[in-house]
């Protein structure tokens, strides 16, 4: 599974490596133990400082340079190698989602009256879209746009992880603020958040999530978003 993982994800992986080693630069050591620098070209220093110590032995040195974006490791010939067999697994370009973004506004008819509240896809709204925008995200990346009338709505995507063999998308954070008008020559006012979830996508497949209700107006936002998998992005 050739991907960026979260912390917790990438421990349960570290116990079953069978991917080939990257490449990395071996030095001299005792008899029974082995020195090899590696270079992380992808993944976070801080979640491969908490990952290695995991497929170590107690009396491993482990040497993390984030200035060179290299660690060290000393330890049995073994489990050095689980190391590079590990990295090798993990340590790859991220992959790129293209995200379509719909944002619409959502009305009762005047003869369906008031509602509590209940469930969005129970009433019979009537909808129009307030805005659309499209654009390119990486894992472990986000992306904030303005959008609607005047920039009155503000979009953000974070993506946490691509599952290309299920094809599914885990975003870690989609939330949608609104930002007020201010009078001429006074500060713009921050946006206020009205809404924001993680949220599960099937690649294009549409998902379609209540963004918020004011049931005294019978006005909703609806937001509906599809998403692409792309290829990984090529190294340079």
């Amino acid at each position: 599974m050739r991907r960026l993982l979260p912390v917790f994800l990438a421990i349960g992986l570290a116990q079953s490596v069978l991917a080939q080693a990257p490449a990395a630069t071996p030095t001299s050591a005792s008899p029974d133990k082995q020195v090899r620098v590696f270079e992380i070209r992808y993944q976070d220093m801080k979640d491969i400082s908490v990952i290695l110590p995991t497929l170590l032995s107690d009396g491993h040195v482990l040497t993390v340079d984030a200035a060179s974006r290299t660690v060290t490791v000393v330890d049995k010939p073994e489990l050095v190698q689980r190391v590079a067999e590990f990295l090798a697994q993990i340590d790859v370009p991220p992959q790129a989602v293209l995200v379509r973004l719909v944002l619409e506004k959502a009305e009762l008819p005047e003869s369906s009256g008031q509602t509590d509240g209940g469930d969005l896809a129970s009433q019979p709204w009537r909808t129009s879209t307030l805005a659309d925008t499209t654009f390119e995200v990486l894992e472990r990346k986000e992306v904030t746009q303005s959008l609607g009338p005047d920039g009155a709505f503000e979009i953000r995507v974070r993506l946490g992880a691509v599952d290309a063999e299920r094809r599914l998308m885990r975003f870690d954070e989609v939330s949608v603020s609104r930002r007020s008008v201010s009078p001429a020559g006074t500060p713009a006012a921050p946006a206020r958040e009205i809404f924001r979830t993680p949220l599960e996508v099937q690649d294009r497949v549409v998902k379609t999530v209540m963004a918020a209700q004011d049931a005294s107006a019978d006005v909703a936002l609806v937001l509906k978003v599809r998403a692409l998998i792309r290829e990984p992005v090529q190294e340079p």
